[in-house]
């Protein structure tokens, strides 16, 4: 109870002040403990905010798994399911909280450099292997045409927040729901006509078979 109540208020006086600026002093007054009882939970500051980060990105990854596991529930066509999927990604990852964690966090990687690692092994690696097994899935039942599915998981993920990017100024802004289903739309249309299943080639008339046998008969 203690441990969760220090991390939250961690995250809020890192998200005020940032990481360097933030006091443990600061840290255990917002939380209303010690600051030697934050020592004795993490160490020290810097601890702290890998404890802030996992916590962050575990949140993220629940949010993740249970799309995904509604994803697979429905058996949706891949046109539908993924609609649905980059909705939730866009809202969830463009939240103004967690834009502002992802600002704060590329603000300390280069005092952190192990940052790229504990961030990605989070929620954007998750959310990568997921995605990438349903889109080798979906190739298999041929609904979908993927030779290389890691490399369409990461086009698809690009394609989204590339956009979301630059219509929410980095995350500064919030994105509408109009403006979401419109990144959606626009850009999963793009994605399918690259990826969606071949067509299969006409069939040839019975007629024209049979009339080519007789002749070959003759």
């Amino acid at each position: 109870m203690k441990h969760a109540a220090i991390v939250e208020a961690a995250k809020r006086v890192f998200l005020r002040e940032g990481v360097s600026r933030a006091s443990v002093d600061t840290i255990a007054a917002e939380a209303g403990v010690s600051k030697q009882t934050i020592y004795n939970h993490f160490g020290d500051k810097e601890r702290l905010f890998f404890a802030v980060i996992e916590r962050v990105q575990g949140a993220a990854s629940a949010e993740q798994e249970r799309a995904f596991d509604e994803l697979f529930a429905t058996d949706a066509e891949p046109a539908v399911a993924l609609g649905q999927l980059g909705r939730r990604l866009l809202a969830w990852v463009f939240r103004e909280d967690l834009s502002a964690f992802r600002r704060l966090v590329v603000s300390e990687v280069a005092r952190y450099p192990q940052l790229r690692l504990a961030w990605a092994q989070g929620g954007p690696l998750r959310f990568m292997i997921r995605l990438v097994g349903y889109l080798a899935r979906e190739t298999e039942r041929g609904r979908l045409d993927v030779a290389k599915p890691e490399r369409a998981a990461r086009q698809f993920i690009a394609l989204l927040s590339a956009e979301a990017q630059d219509v929410s100024v980095y995350g500064t802004l919030p994105l509408a729901p109009s403006q979401i289903d419109a990144i959606v739309d626009e850009n999963l249309e793009m994605f399918l006509r690259a990826y969606g299943p071949r067509p299969k080639p006409p069939a040839r008339p019975r007629a024209a078979r049979r009339g080519k046998k007789k002749q070959a008969g003759a």
